[in-house]
């Protein structure tokens, strides 16, 4: 399977700031079964300077103020977390997304702890408050893909994965996360060599693990047009 442990995905989140520049959702699996990361990337040497620019995501360049106290609320929901005191975590959250509804990430982290905890109908809904709150958290479209994506949903997936990739065309792990969905879930492999080819374009260097997966790709979709015919 291709996905992340939901225990080990909320237990990264909820130690990062998803208020601001801060945030960051990790990809949905690699194809062995691990995330990929920094520590896990072989590389082959610098690509080629590439159109789209990873330096432009809309949701990060928002200006948002966040007072101190909810910073100091943030900080013990993550202490709460590391502890695995769900209960805990989720108060503070809760208070949060009360008292500032505007701030999508609260919303998003919640959803993530349902969804860890699986309390399904909730995780669900604070997907969509998320969303609402802030229509430009990406991270928000795609863990609410991934979300689907797990539950056999894969057109609703494809649908807010695309959402994302509307807000920022050059979002890596969105295009990653498509491609993985187009290729194993839905059998579409031209565009699943697409966004697998954005994706690593969008790297600093190339992945050796990707180029893999391309060249896989662009074999079984030569063999499947020689079947019908093309």
């Amino acid at each position: 399977m291709k996905f992340t442990e939901l225990t080990s995905l909320i237990l990264t989140l909820m130690a990062i700031f998803l208020f601001s520049a801060c945030q960051f959702i990790p990809t949905e699996s690699s194809r062995n079964s691990r995330p990929l990361g920094e520590n896990k990337i072989e590389t082959e040497g610098k690509k080629d300077q590439v159109s789209l620019s990873t330096d432009d995501n809309p949701y990060l360049a928002q200006s948002v103020k966040v007072t101190s106290v909810a910073r100091h609320r943030f900080e013990l929901a993550n202490k709460a977390s590391r502890k695995e005191d769900w209960v805990q975590a989720e108060n503070h959250l809760l208070w949060l997304t009360k008292n500032y509804p505007e701030l999508s990430g609260p919303f998003l982290k919640l959803a993530l702890l349902y969804n860890a905890t699986e309390q399904f109908e909730k995780a669900e809904s604070s997907f969509g408050h998320a969303i609402v709150s802030n229509d430009k958290n990406i991270y928000a479209y795609n863990q609410y893909a991934v979300f689907l994506r797990e539950r056999g949903k894969f057109i609703e997936a494809e649908k807010y994965y695309r959402q994302a990739l509307n807000i920022w065309p050059a979002y890596p792990e969105g295009n990653l996360n498509l491609a993985i969905l187009y290729d194993l879930y839905m059998g579409r492999l031209e565009l699943a060599l697409q966004h697998y080819k954005i994706y690593q374009s969008l790297l600093p260097e190339t992945n050796r693990q990707i180029s893999g997966w391309i060249i896989d790709t662009q074999r079984r979709l030569a063999t499947s047009q020689i079947t019908r015919g093309d």
